[in-house]
């Protein structure tokens, strides 16, 4: 039994004394004074598992999330001239026509207010992505909670814009419809929605 040696719980403590001692005349004696001694600190900081938090070091699970960046003017006019040069699959050309005409106008009235309230190429421009082998009756625009505004204008003017609506005037009625970018749902049949009470 010569290599066993008696555990003592409060052998830490003086190795931290040790260390503080022997460093106090220099500059490198102040990490400690941190809550945690000038060598573990910097283990701390060097894992990628740690993290500075409200309460001290917490640890986590890989990276925290990076916010998203929002987009920018030059985005949406890629996204204008993506549409301008190729008519999407299970789209009228004649629609297709009229949504290039309504993303140019709608980018030349609201581009900058829409890049200030973040609004994505997706949330103007996208639609709804076709399965493999569609049916003949399929209907891109028919997926209304996958379809951007630009395609519902249709020839009408958008009169107001905020970070999560956009109001249409249609022409013909003078009436408003507004477009809400988040949580639109599906089009089902009449009184599926409570939206189809109010």
């Amino acid at each position: 039994m010569a290599g066993f040696k008696k555990f003592d719980p409060y052998a830490f403590l003086e190795r931290e004394r040790q260390l503080e001692a022997g460093k106090s005349g220099t500059l490198g004696g102040l990490g400690g004074l941190g809550g945690l001694p000038a060598d573990r600190k910097k283990r701390v900081e060097k894992s990628s598992t740690y993290r500075t938090g409200i309460h001290g070091f917490q640890k986590h699970e890989g990276r925290a999330p990076k916010p998203p960046k929002p987009p920018k003017a030059e985005s949406l006019s890629t996204s204008l001239g993506t549409l301008e040069r190729r008519r999407p699959e299970h789209i009228d050309q004649d629609r297709w026509r009229r949504a290039v005409e309504d993303g140019r106008l709608f980018l030349e009235t609201w581009g900058e207010l829409s890049v200030a309230f973040e609004w994505t190429a997706e949330e103007l421009f996208g639609l709804h992505e076709p399965p493999p082998n569609p049916h003949p009756s399929y209907r891109r625009l028919a997926r209304y909670d996958c379809t951007g505004l630009i395609w519902l204008l249709a020839g009408n003017p958008v009169v107001a814009l905020t970070k999560d609506t956009a109001a249409i005037q249609h022409k013909s009625t003078g009436s408003i419809t507004i477009y809400r970018k988040e949580l639109k749902t599906a089009l089902g049949p009449i009184g599926d929605s409570l939206e189809d009470f109010v």
